[in-house]
C-alpha cells in the first residue's frame, strides 16, 4: 500500500506470558529467523500464506511447524475464518478495522497502532487451543497437519513488469490506437516512476487520470491540470513530463495486444478439476482450498504433479486421475 516493494515493516510475537513486537527497519531477525526455522517450536499463525512467502522473500526465512488458525477454520467447517470474526467470537475483542491500511513503516508507530499490532498476536494462542481440542475430536486431523505443511512448502515467484499490463485495465480495449499508444506509454512511465520514489504505481498515478490522459490527450498544463482523477500535486510535479509522453506515444503505432488462442481442452480441464476439489471437500465438510490450493490446482492441470505431496498423490491421485480422463 505504500511502497514499490514489500518489506518487513513490524513483526509481532506472542508468547503465553508475553506480547512483543519487534522493529524489523531497527534490528537484525536472524536470533528470531531460527525459532522459526525451528522444527521443535511450534508456530502460531493466522493466514501465514502470505507471511510465508514475505519472509522467504525479503530475509530468506522459512517457517516450520506451523500451526495456521485459518487452516485450522476451513478444516473444521467454522462459518467465519477471519481473524476479527474468530477474536469476537471466541473472546469478544473487536479489532480497530482502521489499522488495516496503516502505514506500518513509519516511524514512530502511534500508541493506537501499536496497541492494534499487539492484540493482532495476543489471543492466537488461545484460539489455537481450542481448534487443537476441535481437531483431534474430529476426523480431519491429519488433513489440517497436511495443509498447513503445504503452506509453509509456498515458493516465492517473482512477476516480471508485463509492459501489456495497460491492456486488462477498464476501458482499454475502448480507445483507439492513439489513445492505446498514450495508455501504454503512461503504463510504463508510471512503474519506472513508482520504482524511483519506492511507492505503489497507483498512488504515483490513478488509472482514472491514465484513462483521461489517453483519451483526450491533453496539450497544456491547464488541461492536464482539468482532467478527472489528476491529483493536483502530480499534475504539479509531473505535469510536463506527462505532457511530454502524451505527445510522443500519441504518434507512435500501437496495434492492440494479441489475445492468445482460448484453449478449450485446457479451460475444460481447469473446470473439471474444481468440480472434483469442490466434490471432495463437500464429502468431507471442508472448504475446497483445504483439498488442493490454488497452485497446485493449476499445476495439476497443466500436467505438472510435481507440487503434490506424496500423501496428496496416495489420497487424490487415482479420483484426479480419473475426473480428468472423463474430461
Amino acid at each position: 500500500m505504500f511502497a514499490y516493494r514489500e518489506r518487513v515493516c513490524l513483526v509481532q510475537v506472542s508468547t503465553p506470558e508475553d506480547d512483543l513486537l519487534i522493529d524489523p527497519l531497527a534490528v537484525d531477525l536472524a536470533p528470531l529467523g531460527r525459532v522459526l526455522e525451528d522444527e521443535t517450536v511450534q508456530k502460531v499463525m493466522h493466514g501465514a500464506d502470505y507471511d510465508v512467502l514475505i519472509f522467504k522473500r525479503s530475509l530468506e526465512i522459512g517457517i516450520a511447524n506451523l500451526f495456521d488458525t485459518m487452516i485450522a477454520a476451513r478444516v473444521l467447517g467454522w462459518p467465519k475464518c477471519g481473524l476479527a470474526s474468530l477474536l469476537d467470537e471466541h473472546f469478544g475483542f473487536k479489532a480497530n478495522k482502521a489499522f488495516q491500511r496503516y502505514d506500518w513503516g513509519q516511524r514512530p508507530l502511534s500508541e493506537a497502532a501499536l496497541a492494534y499490532a499487539r492484540f493482532d498476536t495476543h489471543y492466537l494462542l488461545r484460539l489455537a487451543d481450542i481448534q487443537q481440542q476441535a481437531l483431534e475430536a474430529g476426523p480431519h486431523r491429519e488433513l489440517f497437519e497436511r495443509a498447513c505443511v503445504r503452506q509453509t512448502a509456498v515458493v516465492p515467484r517473482e512477476r516480471p513488469f508485463d509492459p501489456d499490463g495497460y491492456w486488462k485495465m477498464k476501458g482499454a480495449r475502448d480507445l483507439d490506437e492513439p489513445g492505446r499508444a498514450v495508455l501504454k506509454a503512461l503504463y510504463a512511465w508510471r512503474e519506472a516512476k513508482a520504482e524511483s520514489l519506492d511507492r505503489p504505481p497507483f498512488r504515483v498515478l490513478p488509472e482514472l487520470a491514465m484513462m483521461g490522459l489517453a483519451r483526450s490527450r491533453p496539450t497544456g498544463r491547464g488541461q492536464l491540470s482539468a482532467l478527472k482523477g489528476m491529483p493536483k500535486p502530480v499534475a504539479r510535479r509531473d505535469g510536463p513530463e506527462l505532457l511530454e509522453v502524451v505527445a510522443s506515444a500519441a504518434q507512435t503505432p500501437c496495434p492492440a495486444p494479441a489475445r492468445p488462442p482460448v484453449d478449450r481442452a485446457w479451460v475444460d480441464r481447469v473446470d473439471t478439476l474444481k468440480a472434483w476439489r469442490k466434490a471432495e471437500a463437500t464429502r468431507l465438510g471442508v472448504e475446497p482450498e483445504i483439498i488442493l490450493d490454488r497452485a497446485t490446482l493449476m499445476s495439476v492441470v497443466d500436467g505438472d504433479v510435481s507440487d503434490l505431496e506424496d500423501w496428496e498423490r496416495s489420497r487424490y491421485g487415482d479420483s484426479i486421475a480419473q475426473a480428468l480422463a472423463s474430461s
